[in-house]
């Protein structure tokens, strides 16, 4: 019970009256509208110094900081006679083309008080300056496209598009949000006019980034083996069995022959048994060529079957290929024509 008074005190004490929160309305009101009032006096004390620092930077015809005062006291306060001087100033710095702005924007917002026989003189002196500059209409696409010359901002002076330019040569470059950025370079004359299209290129599509993984490298397939046909194969195989044969069974008759001039010739062996060893060793020679002429006869037969294998290969499926370049004959109406 006692926490809960004290929220409620604390509530009550938090949540403020009716007259007291009108009176703190009225307060705040009251006190931002002194502060603004007192920020409008600092405001216009502040141009009305510039102002007249730069009437006297002016008269002594340094024109580069009369021009600095002058713009920052038109930026505090819009007063038309500001920019007639400022018009002076560029004139002074022969940066004619901003003086022919300044002036033309003199006449257009001058005071109704304004001197006739002054603005009479204003009037001449525009005409006169604007021999001495060039005029460029830039046409844009789109037409929202913000305009840059010489690397600053450039405003058209008029509604066709049309831009006052010292002469000589200027970079003209155009941007826009979502367009890639159009540049155009140009050489003007004094008194010359100019009629310059840019245009943008098409939006750029923000496309979020896709992410592919890589597919996985394959290895590189084995180079394809040697592939005999199986006569080749069988017919080598029947080739080493009989040349092996033949050696063997050669070099056996050869030790039979070298075995009886041992025994019989060389050691002078009684008749008897060298005829009855001679009898054994021409059985046994016999047998030996026999074999010997079979196992030759089995080579020649596996040489046969290795050029049998070469010459006689299976039929390899016809690729897409080959299967358009093969020549056929096929009726047309003027008879049988060859076509591809």
């Amino acid at each position: 019970m006692h926490q809960h008074s004290h929220t409620n005190m604390r509530k009550k004490r938090c949540t403020p009256r009716p007259i007291a929160s009108l009176a703190i309305v009225v307060g705040v009101t009251l006190s931002l509208a002194a502060r603004t009032a007192g920020a409008q006096v600092n405001a216009d004390t502040l141009a009305r110094e510039n102002f007249d620092r730069g009437v006297s930077e002016l008269q002594a015809q340094r024109f580069a900081t009369a021009l600095l005062a002058f713009e920052a006291s038109y930026r505090l306060r819009e007063v038309p006679v500001t920019l007639y001087n400022m018009g002076l100033a560029y004139r002074g710095l022969s940066r004619n083309a901003e003086a022919v702005l300044a002036f033309d924007g003199y006449l257009q917002r001058h005071e109704p008080d304004a001197d006739p026989t002054q603005l009479d003189a204003v009037r001449r002196e525009l005409e006169r300056l604007r021999t001495s500059v060039s005029t460029v209409r830039v046409q844009l696409d789109p037409p929202t496209a913000t305009l840059t010359v010489d690397g600053r901002e450039h405003a058209p002076s008029g509604g066709d598009g049309s831009h006052v330019l010292d002469p000589g040569r200027h970079v003209l470059e155009a941007a826009a949000c979502g367009y890639r950025p159009a540049r155009r370079e140009t050489t003007v004359a004094a008194g010359e006019t100019q009629s310059i299209a840019l245009a943008l290129a098409r939006p750029i599509e923000h496309v979020a980034p896709i992410i592919v993984a890589a597919p996985p490298v394959a290895a590189p397939p084995p180079p394809p083996g040697l592939t005999l046909p199986p006569l080749v194969v069988a017919g080598g195989a029947l080739s080493i069995a009989g040349l092996a044969a033949a050696a063997l069974l050669r070099i056996a008759g050869d030790g039979l022959r070298d075995d009886y001039v041992t025994r019989c010739v060389e050691p002078a062996m009684p008749a008897t048994n060298c005829n009855a060893l001679h009898d054994a060793r021409v059985g046994s020679l016999a047998a030996l060529e026999g074999g010997t002429y079979v196992a030759i006869g089995t080579a020649v037969v596996g040489a046969v079957l290795i050029v049998a294998g070469i010459l006689v290969r299976p039929a390899q499926p016809r690729t897409e290929s080959a299967r358009r370049a093969v020549v056929s004959f096929r009726a047309t109406p003027a008879g049988v024509g060859m076509t591809w």
